[in-house]
């Protein structure tokens, strides 16, 4: 199955977007098209983050919701769901998909990371902060944890 995903992956990486969406969805735009129906969960996936490299949010929140529904498992789609809210400006549902995502996962610190992006986005610095002082010094996020919390510091006026 994964070969038919081939040209697919290679249109993305060509930053071919709306090629992939053409051949993926049907004329409607409700389903996907046969072969690509076989793997929903990967076919809705795609569709989403060719939305989203487009900046069509809305879009690429209704075709993640698909992914997830097809394959609720899926750590990747639940992440863009939740960066595709916080880009359209609604952080609040960013931060639902995220601590919904971190009742099955608690120690994914991609998770953490982003609901304390999510929470300084609504202006809840304290609670942002707390979330980044979690994460590990040894993950590849703390620098960008570390600057966050300078910058929630800032708007609290506690350099």
């Amino acid at each position: 199955m994964r070969k038919v995903f081939e040209t697919l992956h290679e249109l993305s990486r060509n930053e071919q977007y709306q090629a992939m969406i053409d051949i993926l969805l049907s004329k409607n735009g409700t389903g996907i098209k046969s072969p690509y129906n076989e793997d929903l969960n990967h076919s809705w996936y795609l569709v989403g983050d060719a939305y989203y490299r487009q900046g069509k949010f809305q879009n690429a929140i209704s075709a993640f919701k698909k992914a997830i529904k097809d394959w609720p498992e899926d750590k990747e789609a639940i992440l863009a769901l939740s960066n595709s809210y916080s880009d359209y400006g609604l952080p609040d549902k960013a931060e639902q998909v995220l601590r919904n995502g971190l009742k099955k996962w608690p120690d994914n610190e991609q998770y953490i990371y982003n609901l304390a992006n999510a929470l300084f986005d609504q202006r809840k610095h304290q609670e942002a902060i707390t979330l980044y002082e979690t994460i590990s010094d040894k993950s590849e996020l703390a620098l960008l944890a570390n600057r966050n919390i300078k910058a929630a510091r800032v708007k609290l006026g506690n350099h």
